[in-house]
């Protein structure tokens, strides 16, 4: 070999044995959990005549006669588990957050005006209703119907009165006003009983009608029907 090789080859040989010697002489690496112990949980397993920070400390910087046991497994699971907040199975209905009990008359307005559907009485629903109501109900057969005159045609025909009155039953009924109290949606399901030919029979269908305040008085404006 010549010199200079010699002189590498002795320095390569050195890096060697110190990096050997660094990592033999290096302290193991040792896994450890640091586990926070509460004020309270330090007062209970100390001497009463023993002062403590109130804040809390690692469980390794306490004195060892003072340290409390390490929380198990399932202690650990228990203590998350009760800081879960329970789940209501309640099967009360749904309510709307803006739903209100008093609906400034609006659910009033809707009894009227399905009595007076029921009833046959056109002159008190001309008044309940705007002069230019639109809908889409199953006679619309799929347009939007504009007028009173579409619905006139339907009170106007002729029949005989029912023996016995209609029973209207109004459910899940939700009232939402809108533009600061003079307009207002109502979404509900309509259940009709009457006396067929075959006897009692009942047909429901899903309802929307829009109400406007007009000189004081809800009037309907627009309404969806679909038969169920």
């Amino acid at each position: 070999f010549s010199p200079s090789m010699l002189r590498f080859s002795t320095f390569v040989r050195g890096c060697v044995f110190l990096n050997k010697a660094h990592r033999a002489a290096a302290p193991a690496v040792v896994e450890t959990r640091r586990y926070m112990v509460p004020a309270a949980i330090r007062c209970m397993s100390t001497p009463t005549t023993t002062t403590l920070p109130d804040s809390p400390v690692w469980r390794d910087e306490m004195p060892k006669e003072l340290r409390p046991p390490k929380p198990s497994k399932e202690e650990v699971l228990a203590a998350n588990t009760n800081k879960q907040s329970p789940v209501s199975l309640s099967s009360a209905p749904v309510v709307w957050a803006d739903e209100i009990a008093r609906d400034g008359g609006v659910k009033c307005a809707l009894d009227h005006l399905l009595e007076t559907v029921s009833t046959g009485d056109w002159s008190k629903y001309e008044k309940l209703c705007d002069k230019n109501i639109t809908c889409f109900e199953p006679e619309s057969v799929g347009y939007v119907a504009k007028g009173l005159k579409f619905h006139k045609f339907y009170f106007e025909l002729p029949g005989t009165a029912p023996t016995v009155k209609p029973n209207v039953t109004l459910a899940d009924v939700h009232v939402r006003l809108l533009a600061g109290g003079d307009g207002a949606v109502v979404a509900y399901i309509r259940l009709v009983q009457t006396l067929g030919a075959n006897g009692p029979q009942t047909t429901k269908s899903n309802e929307t009608r829009v109400f406007e305040k007009s000189g004081g008085q809800w009037v309907c404006v627009h309404f969806h029907r679909t038969p169920m």
